[in-house]
């Protein structure tokens, strides 16, 4: 991701805008604000005036004032002229947001707190100002109401009350729009102002799910009189779709691999995925851990302060080491309460393990224990937390906690005879403050084993961890597992500046000796990171190398083509995008749904399509159900059965958990259903069902079998109407009339303007079975081979015949096992082999050939991220994004195919086929889904349309390998689907038999023969 916000402010506030930030001498002064850097001065002593507020506010809340390091500094300084700048007529940037890419300790609550005195500076004459602080992580929201709240008191001091605070999570403050759409509209007063502060913003921006939510939320909250402040450890892994956004927003970059260079945060030690002993028990992993946990706590009592002082001008002596076991959890209490939770089953077997261990081992593990291991394990609740467990031996002090979702049943459902059970209302422990998770960091707190939950990966300032062992990482995401990494690297640092010792990471944490004051200091300030199985470590350093990762961006420009037609006639695209008319996706808003369920399968839709009522009669909706576990068997109809049953013993039916069911779904959906005026039942639902296949009758004994199945079909049909409405609503909306457009930075279009190639040069890398850090000139070689070679790269990339393709150039994916190709990413599309073979196949059928003289031909790669030409789909399941859209234009006849090569996706038997929507669509016969595009299109445009739709299957797929032909026309080319290597060459470019080639023809051959 190119940050051009970030780029266009270092050139216009540093007279040296190549400076290299790295240099501690430039840092130093940075740090002194010294005026001779180069920076505007005006602006460096309006950052220094809010720091001197923002003292203020802590030393009358009798708290610790705090000192800028040189990068919050600049963070600061580029906020500070990008709010003087923003306004400017040709300011290209984001206006009414700024992002801060920064990593976990690096102080972004210091930056938040003062962002607030930097904005409320540019604001004049408010007299209401709101400001809205959230976070998608629960355990974040205590420690922000603590921090942030007593700020706003102070500011109301200064500003009459005018300061109004809400903090809540992002899931909250969804629900209460998903709820009242227009819950933060923006009063219509002058007086107003809005500040929104997200932290910990890339949880949202991942999947999907996830952006569709978090971005409606953003987009409600920041509107006029609106600004949005955005903190993250990490943006690496935010959905692509986004970037582009975020380039002009991102107002610093100082990401971990930054954060780590500068020596800030521990230096770290991970377990390597080759170690022996991941090969061996779940028990000899747990001794490694407790062994090196165990070391260091022995080193931390034993260093000697005066030689640290006197060695390394120590002016603090290091933080006691912890060890904490953690993971990606759910912290579901319903799942833990059953046993499901993988958490749960970890922490389990730590448990057991520790209850298990000899008087010898324990003696091994003596200062983990605090010399207290007496006794059985005993599990004491916390009597002030519900989540926390307490552990200790025998009657000797606690020295650890467990935490997990429920406690009680934790400890009740916990099978072993070496351990002893304290229940709460027995338990009387004085101090208790001492023992607590939220004391964790004090200097007096006893515990050094932290077992499970999320809380420990998030909302946490704890300098103290110094061993992490991994739990329930199977599927845990990038950004989680920063989390939990971010937990660890952070240091006081012996002189209280936030840094580790020793700048140069140590590569073999076993390779340091206890014999040497150095390797002691090292241990206890390095961060070792083991694993209870292989998965978890695999998982964990896949994505924390991402953050160490070094990448570098080449750009290809995309241009139209002209095109040359088979009379030789050469045109250009300003004139032949109007010989080629197609249909888009409707970018209009539907408002609320209602929908009347009429007799005869069908059903009456009104909806608000910019801000006017439409009504219309959809007719024949019905649906099939299918609950056979086993679709190969004939099963029973049991819709009678159910219908009967319901119809007599209705009374033994939670009736009111079916009309919770169907009120749910309404409100999520925003689709209100009646039948006569009434809400429906589930008697009107089976009104519009056909069959319902099970395996066997209904038992109507099984009350509670009859209740769940009423209940699935009751959530099948709603899920089903829910569809067909859209399908209906959506297909009633494709734009008809738009000319292709090309995408610009600012506009997206129909097909793309630029290729970007990406180069990732990883800080580290593998010799003899081990993850080694490279040495910077390493790196610095990598990036320049690359700079040298990637021009000629680019080259190989493009696709050399492609025809009377619109436009040019096409770039096939990359080969991995290719010197110069390894570890590039091209995006925002590229051809794979497949789609490649295609392009080529079809310039060269369509070349000179005789039979296509009258006709023009035009092919265009369609890109699914533009969301431009697509077909939606019968049950509204998704889009149909055909990989590749071909005109054939004879006179006023318009032939239109939509070309899509895939794998199997999906398509692995003859049965899947009847299901799959795509196959569906291009039996005109049966599906009216084509024939009512060609009606608008040829309403529209005073031409005959005909379309097709074709599936290309690629040499991975194994349908209608070694069938017969008579299959073959059966299930394949009857329904458009054909092969890629029913031709002369495979994806390879090995030669075919043709005799194996149903009915002699090629896969083109049989796809113009269908479309003509």
């Amino acid at each position: 991701m190119e940050l051009k916000l970030y780029n266009h402010l270092r050139k216009e506030g540093l007279t040296h805008p190549d400076v290299d930030f790295r240099e501690t001498v430039y840092q130093d002064k940075l740090e002194l604000y010294d005026s001779t850097l180069g920076l505007d001065n005006d602006i460096l002593n309006s950052v220094q005036k809010h720091l001197k507020s923002y003292n203020t506010y802590l030393k009358n809340n009798k708290e610790k004032e705090v000192t800028l390091r040189y990068y919050q500094i600049l963070a600061l300084y580029f906020t500070e002229l990008y709010l003087t700048k923003k306004e400017e007529h040709d300011f290209i940037f984001s206006k009414e947001s700024l992002a801060y890419w920064m990593a976990t300790g690096s102080g972004k609550t210091i930056i938040m707190h003062l962002n607030i005195l930097q904005y409320i500076a540019h604001c004049k004459n408010f007299r209401d100002f709101e400001i809205i602080m959230t976070t998608p992580g629960v355990n974040l929201i205590d420690q922000h109401e603590r921090e942030l709240t007593p700020f706003i008191e102070f500011l109301n001091t200064k500003y009459r009350n005018a300061i109004r605070l809400t903090i809540e999570t992002t899931q909250s403050l969804v629900k209460k729009t998903e709820k009242i759409p227009d819950f933060f509209e923006v009063p219509n007063v002058k007086s107003y102002q809005r500040l929104i502060l997200v932290d910990e913003a890339h949880i949202g921006l991942g999947t999907t799910a996830e952006l569709g939510a978090f971005m409606r939320l953003r987009n409600n909250l920041n509107k006029e009189k609106s600004f949005l402040f955005e903190y993250s450890a990490t943006f690496h892994n935010i959905n692509p779709s986004l970037e582009k956004e975020y380039e002009k927003s991102i107002v610093y970059d100082y990401n971990y691999n930054l954060f780590y260079r500068d020596g800030y945060g521990k230096d770290y030690y991970f377990q390597q995925v080759g170690d022996d002993v991941l090969e061996k028990s779940f028990d000899d992993n747990l001794h490694r851990n407790l062994s090196v946990i165990n070391e260091k706590i022995d080193l931390w009592h034993n260093i000697d302060y005066s030689v640290q002082k006197d060695i390394f001008k120590a002016s603090q002596h290091p933080d006691k080491p912890l060890i904490a076991f953690m993971g990606n959890t759910v912290n579901n209490k319903d799942k833990s309460a059953k046993n499901e939770d993988p958490e749960v089953s970890d922490i389990t077997n730590i448990v057991n393990f520790l209850a298990n261990l000899t008087d010898e081992q324990k003696a091994t593990y003596k200062y983990l224990f605090n010399e207290e291991y007496t006794g059985k394990l005993t599990l004491t609740r916390n009597p002030e937390t519900d989540d926390e467990i307490l552990l200790s031996y025998g009657n000797g002090g606690y020295w650890g906690i467990v935490n997990v979702g429920n406690g009680a049943k934790f400890i009740n459902d916990l099978e072993n005879d070496n351990v002893i059970k304290n229940p709460r209302d027995k338990v009387i422990v004085s101090n208790i403050e001492r023992y607590s998770f939220k004391n964790i960091d004090s200097q007096n707190s006893p515990i050094n084993v932290l077992i499970g939950s999320r809380k420990f990966a998030e909302g946490w300032n704890c300098f103290r961890v110094s061993a992490i062992g991994l739990i329930n990482l199977g599927s845990s995401k990038g950004n989680k597992i920063i989390q939990i990494f971010g937990r660890g690297v952070r240091i006081k640092g012996l002189k209280n500046n936030g840094k580790r010792t020793f700048l140069n990471h140590n590569e073999d944490y076993f390779k340091l000796k206890n014999s040497k004051e150095e390797d002691k200091l090292r241990k206890i300030e390095t961060l070792t990171v083991f694993s209870l199985k292989k998965s978890y470590l695999e998982t964990f350093t896949g994505a924390v190398n991402k953050e160490l990762e070094i990448v570098k961006k080449y750009e290809i420009e995309v241009n139209p083509s002209i095109i040359k037609l088979n009379d030789n006639t050469e045109v250009k695209f300003e004139e032949f995008r109007k010989r080629i008319p197609i249909f888009k996706l409707s970018k209009v808003d539907i408002a609320q749904r209602r929908v009347s369920l009429l007799a005869n399968n069908s059903f009456k839709v009104q909806f608000n399509q910019n801000n006017i009522v439409k009504n219309d009669t959809v007719n024949n909706f019905s649906i099939n159900l299918d609950y056979r576990p086993d679709r190969n068997t004939d099963g029973v109809d049991i819709k009678g059965e159910l219908a009967n049953f319901l119809k007599d013993y209705s009374v033994f039916i939670n009736l009111n958990k079916l009309q919770n069911i169907i009120a749910e779904f309404q409100e999520d959906n925003a689709l209100y259903i009646n039948a006569n005026s009434k809400q429906i039942t589930i008697t009107d639902v089976l009104n519009f069902i056909n069959e319902i296949k099970y395996k066997s009758s209904i038992d109507t004994t099984n009350i509670e079998l009859i209740e769940n199945i009423a209940i699935q079909v009751t959530t099948d049909f709603l899920k089903k109407l829910k569809n067909k409405v859209n399908w209906y609503i959506n297909n009633s909306n494709y734009q008809y009339q738009e000319l292709l457009n090309q995408s610009t930075e600012k506009v997206k279009g129909d097909f793309i303007d630029k290729y970007y190639i990406f180069k990732t040069i990883e800080s580290t890398k593998e010799s003899r079975g081990k993850t080694t850090f490279k040495k910077q000139k390493e790196i610095d070689e990598e990036v320049t081979t690359f700079e040298n070679e990637i021009d000629a790269i680019a080259e190989s990339l493009k696709i050399d015949t492609i025809g009377n393709h619109i436009y040019n150039p096409l770039l096939r994916e990359v080969r991995n096992n290719v010197d110069g190709e390894k570890d590039l990413k091209i995006t925002p599309d590229k051809l794979n082999a497949g789609e490649k073979k295609f392009v080529q196949d079809c310039a060269n059928y369509f070349r000179d050939n005789a039979k296509f003289k009258h006709y023009e031909i035009y092919l265009m790669r369609n890109v699914e991220t533009l969301k431009s030409i697509g077909i939606y789909l019968n049950d509204d399941s998704q889009v149909f994004y055909p990989d590749f859209i071909l005109w054939m234009i004879k006179g006023n006849t318009i032939n239109i195919n939509f070309i899509d090569p895939k794998g199997q996706m999906g398509l692995q038997d003859a049965t899947t086929l009847l299901d799959n929507e795509k196959v569906k669509i291009a039996d005109k016969a049966n599906n009216d889904t084509l024939g009512r595009l060609e009606k608008e299109l040829s309403a529209t445009h005073k031409k005959t349309f005909v379309l097709n739709s074709f599936l290309l299957l690629r040499d991975s797929s194994m349908l209608g390998f070694n069938k017969p032909n008579d299959w073959v026309k059966d299930n394949m080319i009857d329904k458009n689907i054909f092969r890629l290597n029913w031709h002369e060459k495979d994806e390879k470019g090995n030669i075919i038999n043709l005799d194996t080639i149903p009915d002699g023809l090629n896969y083109l051959e049989l796809m113009i023969k269908k479309t003509l």
